[in-house]
């Protein structure tokens, strides 16, 4: 770790201009790398909108539920993703086991594969809620999934700019997700999205998606589409490598 941490230094500081992805990342490069925040650009990743903004629609949520043989009328928390440690997705079906029987309409689908898979589905089937937790497993075409969820929750320990966030603001579902890295520019919380503090671990999830289904949950709609005009504005693909040229041609004044 301490000797790809040095080389990562090393090669950054010969860079004329260093490309970063969001504001916390260009504290972090700043600390753990030496690099001065004046030869730093700040340039969101550019994600293609059209596949995604198609679905975002009320008829393309009951269709694509029906298309996954989901409940139409159920209140749908989702992951889409690598299931791998760091995402903690327990943290999700642990929810679920403890607050199945307060929300008779709530479900959790996760969507992805990765090494904690069977980990993950025996934990799922080993608790009281295993009828209410569905695994659709990986997928090519995620646009097919996002609309089936209200909400979208990454309780990362980590995480750059995640892609899905702005995947599924497309669609025009809000995202609640830990506040590591990137989770400011991609969220403003309780507008776009929530977020809640990654060091509160699974208790400070908890609590937020509590509120969330007793106090904000008709506000979903609307925060998926204040999502969707954020995420456009923000990660617009033609805005992106109208900025890389940019970048580019500074680099060499």
């Amino acid at each position: 770790q301490g000797l790809r941490r040095k080389a990562k230094g090393w090669l950054f500081r010969q860079a004329d201009i260093v490309h970063l992805f969001s504001e916390k990342t260009c504290e972090a490069a700043a600390e753990r790398y030496g690099i001065s925040k004046s030869r730093m650009k700040v340039l969101p990743v550019g994600v293609a909108s059209e596949r995604f903004m198609a679905v975002a629609t009320p008829s393309a949520k009951s269709a694509m539920r029906r298309r996954w043989n989901l409940p139409v009328e159920a209140k749908i928390l989702g992951y889409l993703g690598r299931l791998a440690t760091e995402k903690n997705c327990e943290f999700l079906i642990r929810f679920m086991h403890a607050h199945h029987t307060s929300f008779p309409d709530l479900m959790l689908v996760i969507a992805g594969a990765g090494d904690l898979s069977d980990e993950l589905h025996r934990y799922a089937e080993q608790g009281p809620a295993r009828d209410r937790i569905r695994f659709l497993g990986y997928t090519r075409e995620p646009e097919s999934v996002y609309p089936t969820f209200d909400l979208l929750i990454l309780p990362s320990d980590f995480e750059a700019f995640p892609q899905v966030v702005i995947e599924a603001s497309y669609c025009s579902v809000p995202t609640l997700r830990s506040d590591v890295e990137g989770s400011a520019d991609q969220i403003r919380d309780g507008e776009t999205g929530f977020l809640y503090p990654q060091t509160g671990g699974y208790e400070a999830m908890e609590d937020t998606i509590l509120l969330i289904l007793k106090n904000d949950w008709n506000r979903l709609p609307a925060m998926g589409a204040a999502a969707q005009t954020h995420c456009m504005e923000l990660c617009d693909f033609a805005n992106f490598t109208r900025g890389l040229a940019e970048i580019y041609v500074a680099s060499k004044r």
